[in-house]
């Protein structure tokens, strides 16, 4: 292939071999300036993701320094004693509420179904599912 490149070198005048010349110079910088400017938009793109990540570290941390210092007040430690341990200041009457908490209830519910159902069994039924029927565990 260079033999080729030659040879057509050869059979030109000197016009036509400085415009080859230079039109092969010109395209080996163009090539290199492209590559130079796909890096430049490379490295852009990899310091723009480093910002961002840098501004919401910088307002994780922001966020974590006020829970830190909530977390050394006062009036969280009393918070924690009075939920937690039971704590109460001296003179102080302490109210305990019933929660109202759904899946427990609806958990009672369906005992009570359960229940309910088997009652109305005959007791024959329930000795034989006792005795012959694999109940699931």
């Amino acid at each position: 292939m260079w033999q080729e490149i030659l040879r057509f070198l050869k059979k030109q005048n000197r016009l036509t071999k400085g415009i080859t010349i230079l039109s092969i110079f010109i395209l080996l910088i163009l090539y290199s300036l492209i590559g130079i400017i796909y890096k430049n938009y490379t490295i852009n793109k990899q310091m723009q993701t480093i910002k961002a990540n840098m501004e919401s570290l910088a307002a994780n941390n922001i966020e974590q320094e006020s829970k830190m210092l909530y977390y050394s007040t006062d009036a969280y430690t009393e918070k924690i004693l009075r939920e937690k341990l039971g704590y109460q200041k001296a003179g102080e009457r302490v109210y305990a509420l019933p929660r109202q908490d759904p899946e427990r209830e609806r958990l009672i519910r369906e005992q009570q179904q359960y229940q309910q159902n088997e009652d109305k069994k005959l007791n024959i039924l329930k000795w034989f599912e006792f005795f012959f029927v694999k109940k699931k565990i």
